[in-house]
This record gives C-alpha cells, structure tokens and sequence, in this order.
C-alpha cells in the first residue's frame, strides 16, 4: 500500500493499493486525481525464483509419472502374459478331462458289454450242469448245449 499526494498532505496514512487507480480517501471526497507518492517498483525476483521451483517440481513430478507408467504398463504386460497362460493351461486341462471321461465312459460301455458276455456265459455253465446232471452218463467236457 502507497499513499497518494492528497493523503500525504493531510498527514493520513497509506490508504491506496498499487492495483487501484484512487485511494480509498479521494474516492470518498469525490477527487478527480489521485497521484501516488512513492510508488515502490515491484520486486520480480521473488515470483520468478517461485516459478522457477514450481517448474522444477512440476518436471520431476512428470518425470515421477512417466516412471511410474512405464512400471504400471510392465506390469500390465506381464499379467496379461500370466493371465494368457493360465487360460491355455486351463484350456488343456479342460479338453484333457474330457478325454478322460470321454475314456472313462468307453471302459464302462465296454465292461457292461463284458459283464453281459459273462453273465450269459455263467447262464450257460448253469445251463450245462443242469443238463449234465439230468445226463449222468455224457462226459464232463461234452457241451449240451452250444
């Protein structure tokens, strides 16, 4: 805050901000002019040392993120790559278990054909001895029936 040629006079204190064009006190009187006195030159310095820290944090905080997406996309590739051969691994398990009760089922159909080749085989071994008992006199290895 300055004061202006007005205030000065009269003994007032700084009343006038250097971004306004009257002070407060001349606004208020109704003066035309409003003329600062001592107007102090704006130190830049300061502002510029300011901005020239923020750049700097502002290109290392890039720099942080340029980092720490390339680290993310690394990552992202090598889950994509785990995630591809866990779905083929699971995919081979997959068409190997279905080979196997593909397998399974063929072993069943065959031991059921099986079974049923014995149990007829056992009917006629029945079959035989029944009629070989009726027939005392036929040898043991002679079949009745075919």
């Amino acid at each position: 805050m300055v004061a202006c040629a007005n205030c000065a006079l009269r003994g007032l204190g700084r009343k006038m901000l250097s971004l306004l064009l009257k002070c407060r006190n001349c606004f208020c009187d109704g003066k035309r002019e409003c003329c600062p006195v001592d107007v102090p030159v704006p130190d830049f310095s300061k502002i510029d040392e300011e901005m020239k820290r923020l750049e700097a944090q502002e290109n290392a905080a890039q720099r942080v993120a340029q980092v720490a997406i390339g680290d993310a996309q690394k990552v992202a590739s090598a889950a994509r790559k785990g995630l591809h051969v866990a779905h083929s691994r699971l995919a081979r398990l997959r068409k190997q278990w279905r080979l196997l009760k593909r397998k399974e089922q063929e072993i069943f159909n065959d031991g059921c054909e099986d079974a049923e080749v014995l149990e007829v085989l056992k009917d006629m071994e029945y079959l035989n001895q029944q009629i070989a008992s009726v027939n005392a006199g036929a040898p043991a290895e002679a079949h009745a029936v075919d």
